[in-house]
């Protein structure tokens, strides 16, 4: 489904939304923090040996460093909802220390390696559509004025790069959960 909504702002931008283009844009942007953060906080969380008051620590400590991030980036792109998302996806690792039982090793390996290939595809997606040329389909120079993206970069002059990013990431992960993990 994740992957669609990229596709389908990709050839029509404005439909849905004027702020699509600039709400998968911070999709992108949160599926590399919470990539990131979720190594450094599974690594505690998966581990059977450490005590939930540690995990519980550890979860505060780095949630409050990653909270950083997002409020950075949702008050760039004038949107609050990462914030919460965010928010809600921290309470969940508390629940997954405090309710829910300790994962099966083959359960936290598979964990592991799904989160292994995640980071893969998420810098082989960022890497090709980076060098190669993305045709802008919907995204015109029209359309570009009517979102108007505030400051600069690839994202913001080409944002078919990243909604195209979005659409591989999504399609393969969903893939690899689906066939292969």
């Amino acid at each position: 489904m994740t992957a669609s909504a990229y596709a389908f702002t990709w050839v029509a931008p404005l439909a849905i939304s004027t702020n699509m283009v600039k709400i998968l844009m911070l999709g992108m942007i949160m599926e590399f923090l919470l990539l990131h953060s979720g190594a450094f906080i599974g690594f505690i969380v998966l581990r059977p040996t450490v005590p939930k008051l540690v995990k519980s620590v550890v979860i505060l400590g780095l949630g409050a460093l990653y909270l950083r991030f997002v409020l950075g980036f949702s008050a760039a792109l004038d949107s609050w909802w990462p914030v919460w998302n965010f928010l809600w996806l921290l309470f969940a690792k508390f629940a997954l220390v405090w309710i829910v039982p300790q994962p099966a090793a083959a359960e936290a390996k598979r964990t592991i390696k799904l989160w292994g290939f995640s980071v893969v595809v998420f810098f082989a997606a960022m890497f090709v559509t980076t060098f190669v040329p993305i045709p802008r389909f919907g995204i015109t120079e029209k359309v570009l004025s009517a979102i108007a993206l505030p400051g600069s970069g690839l994202w913001i002059s080409d944002p078919q790069t990243v909604v195209v990013s979005g659409m591989v990431y999504f399609s393969l992960v969903a893939f690899g959960k689906w066939k292969v993990f």
